[in-house]
């Protein structure tokens, strides 16, 4: 038994006492506030202290269009992409920030849109960073999307979006 805290037509984030590990299939059966209720299989994609990521295996045509539905009219909108589970380390720096200081930080989840990944740094929704990947000695802005502490509160849970739609960041091949 868990609670779902971010759902999307690819999986979604949970918590729950006993955490699963990486790639573990899970048979999950949850109900959308809707009223629709949804059975599929999925692969435990990250695990962090405290949630975990799932991403869903055989989706029925019926849950698709359910979620689809129900994240319309949650978010405004449907998600505009695949996502990747995929550990990086890169780095960030605020841009409105008068200190230069840079922050480590793993990504946990990429898309072509952003990503999202875990830092120690506290840093605000809106606010605009510069994100270096020092393996491939390229840079971004983006722009925080999404702030959550996990854990036992040293670490941060960001969601970013690139200001940018003209790139392929990560260099891999993602779903539009």
């Amino acid at each position: 038994m868990g609670t779902t805290e971010d759902i999307a037509i690819g999986g979604l984030g949970a918590r729950c006492d006993t955490l699963p590990p990486n790639f573990a299939e899970l048979d999950l059966r949850f109900s959308l506030p809707t009223g629709s209720s949804i059975r599929t299989r999925g692969i435990v994609r990250y695990v962090l202290p405290d949630r975990f990521g799932v991403q869903f295996a055989d989706l029925p045509e019926e849950a698709r269009q359910a979620l689809e539905e129900y994240t319309r009219k949650a978010l405004g909108y449907v998600r505009r992409g695949g996502r990747v589970a995929k550990r990086l380390h890169v780095t960030l720096r605020s841009m409105t920030s008068a200190v230069g200081s840079e922050e480590l930080a793993e990504t946990v989840i990429i898309s072509r849109n952003g990503g999202r990944l875990v830092c120690r740094a506290r840093f605000k929704i809106g606010e605009e960073l510069l994100l270096y990947w020092p393996e491939k000695h390229r840079e971004a802005h983006v722009r925080v999307v999404f702030r959550q502490l996990c854990g036992t509160g040293e670490l941060t849970d960001l969601g970013i979006a690139f200001l940018t739609d003209d790139q392929n960041f990560w260099g891999l091949e993602l779903q539009e």
